[in-house]
C-alpha cells in the first residue's frame, strides 16, 4: 500500500476528496518523514552501514503506523 501511495501520491488524496474528506497537514508531513527514514535506509545500506539502517527501518515502520492508526485503520 505504502509502495503504491509513494508512486501516485495524488491518488489517495483524490479518493479522499471524491468522499468529502482531505489528508490533514501531519498525516502528510508523517508521510514525508518515512519516506526520508526510507531514503536515509538506503543509503546507508549502499554504503554498507547496516546498524544505521537498523535505526531508520525501525522509525518508518513506527510512523506509518501512526499515519494508518489515525486513518482509523
Amino acid at each position: 500500500m505504502a509502495v503504491r501511495a509513494k508512486k501516485n501520491p495524488a491518488d489517495p488524496r483524490r479518493r479522499l476528496a471524491e468522499q468529502g474528506q482531505t489528508v490533514q497537514a501531519g498525516t502528510g508531513t508523517s508521510m514525508s518523514q518515512v519516506e526520508s527514514y526510507l531514503q536515509r535506509a538506503r543509503a546507508t545500506v549502499g554504503r554498507g552501514d547496516l546498524a544505521s539502517a537498523k535505526e531508520s527501518l525501525p522509525r518508518a515502520e513506527y510512523t506509518l503506523k501512526r499515519v494508518f492508526r489515525a486513518g482509523g485503520n
